[in-house]
């Protein structure tokens, strides 16, 4: 059996599989047992950019769709109804755009950081002034979307577009070191 004491814990975590070493039940290291080296984690921090391209083609395809929603199909029943929540007719359009241009911004990966940020506090704002006060903090499914949404493109502010973006072939190129 194998007994991790929290700094092999520490050591998995920071990524230095070189100090771990399997231990017996006394708490030494054994020759006998092979040493990991990495494991799953390397595996699965090998698959970040793809991860990273899934999340931004997820996010783009549902603001696309809202966005186009609300400008094309049905503008002027949404115009309607956003202008019950107390805000001007040109702030409904600079969302509808926002969401729109900001989805097609987000799957090509270009300024993703940027993008994400509007799209989050976007988010944000919608939680703040229309879901949460409509239901109350406990009725989550009237706002679950928009939590997820927000929680998505605050991911992408923080890791940026990956390795499969325009950003990468751009704007990181100089900075990997």
């Amino acid at each position: 059996k194998w007994l991790l004491t929290p700094s092999d814990l520490s050591a998995f975590y920071t990524r230095r599989p070189d100090v771990l070493a399997p231990k017996t039940l006394s708490g030494v290291p054994s020759a006998t047992m092979p040493r990991r080296e990495g494991g799953i984690m390397r595996v699965l921090e090998k698959l970040q950019p793809l991860s990273l391209l899934g999340l931004r083609l997820a996010l783009g395809i549902i603001f696309f769709y809202h966005g186009y929603a609300r400008l094309i199909r049905n503008s002027s029943e949404a115009l309607a109804a956003f202008s019950g929540l107390g805000l001007p007719a040109f702030v409904f359009y600079i969302i509808g755009t926002l969401e729109v241009f900001g989805a097609v911004l987000l799957v090509m990966g270009l300024l993703t950081r940027v993008t994400a940020l509007l799209l989050a506090i976007e988010m944000g704002l919608l939680l703040a002034r229309v879901d949460v006060p409509r239901g109350g903090i406990y009725a989550v499914h009237n706002y679950e979307l928009p939590l997820a949404l927000c929680a998505g493109a605050l991911a992408l502010v923080t890791t940026g577009g990956g390795l499969l973006s325009l950003d990468a072939a751009t704007f990181e190129r100089g900075t990997k070191s």
